[in-house]
């Protein structure tokens, strides 16, 4: 399955006047969505105070935790975001994926709604 992409909008819950618009490169297997700093910085958002230890393909790194609202495919959510000086463009998490309610269809590689699941016992 190649690469899969979905169109995002992303906005300061704060000041919901900064928005932007992008493509984002959707990776199951990543916990937390990541912004690279430039968007960061360009929707003025805000640290939580908190850093997440992440595991990469370069090794172990320390990123910076936000809180953004994150839309596509008409459902919008807020979700911890971590914030990277060397990723070049949005990565959509599993996190992400499981709040808007999608998943990736492994046969035709696009983003398809699903129900969350909730299991509990009787």
């Amino acid at each position: 399955m190649g690469h899969v992409e979905a169109k995002i909008l992303l906005e300061n819950r704060e000041t919901l006047r900064r928005t932007l618009e992008t493509v984002g490169l959707v990776d199951a297997g990543s916990t937390f969505t990541v912004i690279p700093r430039k968007i960061f910085d360009e929707l003025e958002l805000k640290r939580t105070g908190r850093r997440v230890e992440v595991e990469t393909a370069k090794g172990a790194l320390e990123l910076e935790e936000t809180c953004l609202k994150l839309s596509s495919n008409g459902v919008s959510v807020l979700t911890p975001s971590l914030v990277s000086d060397e990723l070049p463009s949005v990565l959509v998490s599993v996190i992400t994926l499981e709040q808007l309610s999608l998943k990736v269809n492994p046969l035709t590689g696009k983003l398809e709604k699903h129900r969350a699941l909730l299991f509990f016992g009787t």
